[in-house]
C-alpha cells in the first residue's frame, strides 16, 4: 500500500500516542506549530482592533474560535482513545510505517 506524506505523518502521530499516551503535552508537541501560528494571529488581530475595531475583533473571534475548536477536538479524541486502542491493529500500523521509512545508509 502506497501512503501519502500526510497519511504517513498521521500514522506516525498515532503510533506516538500509542506508545507514549494521548496526553495534552503529547498533543501539544505534535501540533505546536499550528497553535503558535494561531497565537500570533490572535495578537495580530488585537493590534488591528486598536486601529479598526470592527475588523480586528472579528479576526480575534475567528482565531480564538479556531483555537477553541482544536482543544475540543483534543478533548473528544481523548474520550474515544480507549476504543481506538482496542479496534486498531497496531502491528499493521507499525508495518506500514516501517515499510515507508527511508533506509539509513552508512558511509
Amino acid at each position: 500500500m502506497k501512503l501519502t506524506k500526510y497519511q504517513l505523518k498521521f500514522l506516525r502521530a498515532w503510533l506516538h500516542y500509542y506508545h507514549f499516551g494521548c496526553t495534552f503535552s503529547q498533543w501539544f508537541r505534535l501540533s505546536w506549530k499550528v497553535l503558535l501560528f494561531f497565537a500570533v494571529m490572535l495578537v495580530f488581530s488585537i493590534l488591528i482592533a486598536t486601529a479598526i475595531p470592527m475588523i480586528g475583533w472579528v479576526c480575534f473571534a475567528f482565531y480564538l474560535g479556531t483555537v477553541l475548536r482544536d482543544f475540543t477536538y483534543f478533548r473528544l479524541g481523548r474520550r474515544r482513545w480507549p476504543v481506538v486502542l482496542d479496534v486498531v491493529n497496531w502491528d499493521r500500523v507499525q508495518q506500514l510505517v516501517d515499510a515507508h521509512e527511508k533506509p539509513v545508509t552508512t558511509k
